[in-house]
This record gives C-alpha cells, sequence and structure tokens, in this order.
C-alpha cells in the first residue's frame, strides 16, 4: 500500500504530529519485531514532519529552544536510520530511545490536542483530510477513516484480524469444471466489508489467492463486487481434486494492514501428484527460463525472520534476457509464496514503487524485499506478463531457522 501524500508532505503542526505518532509506533513494532532493516523506512517519516514543526508560529522567546529541540530530533532521527541500516538492532533501539526524548520534550511547547490530533482521511482520495472525525470527502462523499499507516511494506504479522471470508460456490467443486464462487466478506462484529471499507492495492480492492492440494494449482484472482454488500463473486477452473484454501488479500481501512482471511472448499476429481518438496531455484514457463537467487548472489536458504533480498532473471528459451516484461497491476512482477504448512503466505512486489505508464518495460532482473516469517518449505509463483500473456512460474525454497 503506497504511504498517502500528505504523509510524506504534512502541512500543518497537527498533520505532523499525527506522522511522528504512527511512525514512532511501527518503529517500536519493528524493534519488538527484531527487524532492524526496516526501521529507516518508518523513522525517516519523521524527517518531513519535522521540518513543518520548525517553522512553526512560536513567540520570540520560545523559537531558540524550537530550533534546538528539532535539531536534537532530527540527529536521533539520522542515527536510528543509520543503525538500522547497518543491521544493528540495540544500536537502533538506542538511537530511538533518544528519538523518544527530543520529541517528549519538543511536544511540551505545543498545544497537547496538537500533538494528539488524530487526522481522518478519505480511502480513495487519501489526500482529502480533515481533523473532525465524521466528515465525508468533498469528491466521493465517501465517509472518512482514521489515518493510519502500515508498520512494514514487505510482511505484516496480523496478531488481531479484522476480516473473515465465507464462500458460496454455485454448484460442487469438479476438477477441470470452471466454477462461479460468491464470496463474502465481514467483520468480527457481522458487518459486511464493502470496496470502500478496503484500500485498493495493486489495481484491486480484493485480491483471491486459491491454492490446490500440494500447492501445486495456484490462481491469482481478482472478485467483482455483486451489488451486495461485502459480496464479491469470481470464478476458476480447479485441476485436481482435494481440498483447496482460499484467501482473501485485503487491506481494511480501519487498520491499514494486510490480511489473509481464509476459507476452505473440498474438490471432486482425479488426485494432485505427490508435492514436490525439494528446493528449485531456476525453471521454466511457456518457453521462458526463470531462476532466483538471494541478493548475495547464492542460491541458497533465506533464515527466517530476516530481512533479504531476492532477484529474479527472465531470459528466453536462447538464455537471451527479456527486457520486455509489462506492467501489471502497477508491476513488473509478482510474487506469492505459500508455506507447506497451508498457514502462512506471503505476497512480493518488485522495490521502486508502482509502475504508473503502461508504455514502460522492465527486466530481465527485478529485486523483491522478502521476510519469511518462520521456519519451512514454501512454494513461490513468480507472474509475470510478457507480450500481452501472461506467464506464471513456480520455485520451491526452504526457509532455515
Amino acid at each position: 500500500m503506497p504511504v498517502p501524500p500528505r504523509v510524506l508532505e504534512p502541512l500543518t503542526p497537527a498533520e505532523a504530529w499525527n506522522v511522528i505518532r504512527l511512525a514512532s509506533a511501527n518503529v517500536e513494532r519493528l524493534i519488538v519485531e527484531k527487524r532492524p532493516l526496516e526501521v529507516a523506512t518508518q523513522v525517516s517519516l519523521c524527517s518531513p514532519p519535522l521540518r513543518v514543526l520548525s517553522k512553526a508560529s512560536v513567540t520570540p522567546e520560545v523559537q531558540p529552544v524550537l530550533d534546538v529541540l528539532t535539531a536534537k530530533a532530527f540527529r536521533a532521527v539520522n542515527t536510528t536510520a543509520k543503525e538500522g541500516m547497518a543491521d544493528n538492532l540495540d544500536g537502533a533501539a538506542a538511537a530511538f530511545q533518544q528519538l523518544k526524548l527530543a520529541l517528549g520534550e519538543l511536544a511540551r511547547g505545543f498545544d497537547p490536542a496538537v500533538v494528539e490530533q488524530e487526522i481522518h482521511h478519505c480511502v480513495a482520495h487519501p489526500d482529502v483530510i480533515s481533523t473532525s472525525p465524521g466528515k465525508l470527502c468533498e469528491v466521493c462523499r465517501q465517509p472518512f477513516v482514521v489515518r493510519r499507516i502500515p508498520y512494514s511494506f514487505v510482511y505484516v504479522r496480523q496478531d488481531k484480524p479484522t476480516v473473515r471470508l465465507t464462500l458460496r460456490p454455485d454448484s460442487p467443486l469438479a476438477a477441470g469444471k470452471v466454477c462461479r464462487v460468491v464470496a463474502r466478506l465481514e467483520t468480527l462484529e457481522g458487518q459486511p466489508v464493502r470496496p470502500a471499507d478496503l484500500w485498493v492495492t495493486h489495481a484491486r480492492h480484493v485480491h483471491m489467492l486459491v491454492v490446490g492440494p500440494g500447492l501445486a494449482d495456484f490462481h491469482d484472482l481478482e472478485p467483482a463486487p455483486t451489488g451486495q454488500d461485502g459480496e464479491y463473486e469470481f470464478s476458476f477452473t480447479p485441476a485436481f481434486g482435494g481440498g483447496y484454501r482460499f484467501r482473501a488479500g485485503v487491506v481494511p481501512a480501519v487498520t491499514g494492514l494486510l490480511e489473509h482471511p481464509v476459507a476452505d472448499l473440498a474438490c471432486e476429481g482425479p488426485e494432485a501428484p505427490p508435492p514436490a518438496g525439494e528446493e528449485t531455484f531456476s525453471t521454466t514457463a511457456d518457453g521462458y527460463r526463470f531462476s532466483i537467487a538471494l541478493g548475495t548472489g547464492r542460491m541458497g536458504s533465506p533464515k527466517a525472520e530476516r530481512l533479504e533480498m531476492l532477484r529474479v532473471h527472465v531470459a528466453d528459451a536462447e538464455g537471451r534476457p527479456v527486457t520486455r516484461l509489462e506492467p501489471d497491476r502497477g508491476a513488473f512482477a509478482h510474487f506469492t509464496g505459500f508455506y507447506s504448512d497451508g498457514k502462512t503466505v506471503v505476497q512480493l512486489h518488485p522495490v521502486g514503487g508502482d509502475i504508473l505508464r503502461e508504455d514502460l518495460r522492465g527486466g530481465p532482473f527485478l529485486s523483491f524485499k522478502f521476510h519469511p516469517p518462520h521456519p519451512g518449505f514454501m512454494r513461490l509463483y513468480c507472474q509475470v506478463k510478457v507480450d500481452g500473456k501472461p506467464v506464471r512460474a513456480s520455485f520451491g525454497m526452504r526457509i532455515a531457522e
């Protein structure tokens, strides 16, 4: 999910303090989860707000103190980011404590109501904001929600799910036959989850990730709203008999955190081949050669709960680099990884942000930030589009302790 524009460019002290509070809470969580390499991304969000606060209207007597404290906070932001990028958890935690002390001193020079002000914004138009709850967007007339910033843009550990998924197929699933399915999304309190309640991520409100028995049959689908609140429909053709697991990838506006509510359906038909448990770092798909490696260039097992850079290379059948990967949902490639225990899924997108022009082309190398959350075997699917045709490659990887 992209950072809302007004987060990067706050205009008022209230907006500035809101960003500082949200980013600081995110840094706290990353430190608790021992993820120092991601700290710099969050703590750097404090720099634009500090510039706003340094220019705030104060009395001449207070101005020198304000200058000293904002300079102190800037230094702590830089040190925290530096220690985080050096993968020094203790150093980042110590520098962040100094930042919190500086921010605490700085806050005493502002009205507490300004320091604690919540910012409300529109899901569809996040640059339209208000400091008052209950407002409607002046562009689309949708109700505002409280602004949130995800604590990670790589992997979110969802401790408190807020959405549940139920499925209603129009007929029993059968291998080789198209099946229409209605998915219902609702809150834990039973309220329907509408498109207006969800952030759009990679051109979709809902990503339906379907995987079959043995992780052998993967579908990445876009459910369409049916017109009934909270209901979305899609069709797919299962390949094998056995259990199919459905995960709805959604980002509720109330939390700003990615969730994957789960539901299962059984399918009649021939069994899938035995699940492959071997590691596969190179493969072919539709005449293209795919290979993956960690950022160091090695083809080995990444460690659980560690941020790695995963690189994919795409070549044609003769080994020539492919440089005509087309944008698909705002990216040149999408990775989806499923653990063999059936409990965890990860979604990866290339570093560098969304691709906003359809005429751009990418390849042969793409890099992804990868944070495998626990040890185990993972089946990774890489999806690209070449010459208007979707191509999907499959890899196997063991995540080490």
